[in-house]
């Protein structure tokens, strides 16, 4: 199935740009912090291993070993011919594909465009530690981890990860076993 096909299918009321997905979705929305005290940016390999831990436990909760995981990173560019920046994350994620060109803002007068980019990958704690290590330094945004038999998504960022669970229920019980990683924040920010 063509991703966006699966997207339209099971998230129809929101574009496929992460950032969304919390205000589209809030009863299966949750949020956790990388860092201790919300800290933003590690200053330190330990900071990073931190990062990296808690990714990997969140993810390690969701996915089974070797459950196929699609990456979904973002380009943009100004014509519908999508093609994929000189960054790192093309060294790491080479058989990404485009699988979806769309306006990056349909209300805006200005030909700019998301190209949506997906690979398959098969889960294991920490497989996607190069990834996170350049979301986490700001170096690559708009990337998503999906699962689609799960119908979960994480949604890494510098200073945390969204994730949008099946339902209620599972994003509650997520947020009770990584308690310790909420915000503080009364909205979850």
């Amino acid at each position: 199935m063509k991703f966006e096909a699966f997207w339209r299918s099971e998230f129809p009321t929101c574009a496929a740009i992460p950032y969304l997905l919390r205000d589209a979705y809030p009863e299966r929305w949750v949020r956790f912090h990388s860092l201790p005290e919300s800290k933003r940016y590690a200053e330190n390999e330990t900071e990073y291993q931190i990062i990296l831990h808690r990714h990997n436990a969140v993810l390690d909760q969701l996915a089974t070993q070797d459950v196929p995981l699609l990456l979904a990173s973002t380009e943009f560019g100004e014509t519908t011919t999508p093609t994929r920046a000189d960054s790192p994350l093309v060294a790491l994620d080479p058989s990404a594909r485009c699988d979806w060109t769309f306006k990056a803002d349909p209300a805006d007068s200005e030909n700019y465009y998301r190209y949506l980019f997906i690979s398959e990958w098969k889960w294991k704690p920490g497989i996607f530690d190069p990834i996170l290590r350049l979301v986490a330094d700001w170096k690559i945004v708009d990337t998503m981890i999906v699962c689609p038999t799960a119908n979960w998504i994480c949604h890494p960022y510098n200073g945390g990860a969204d994730f949008i669970l099946p339902n209620r229920q599972s994003r509650d019980q997520l947020k009770a076993r990584f308690a310790d990683w909420l915000s503080s924040h009364p909205r979850g920010f």
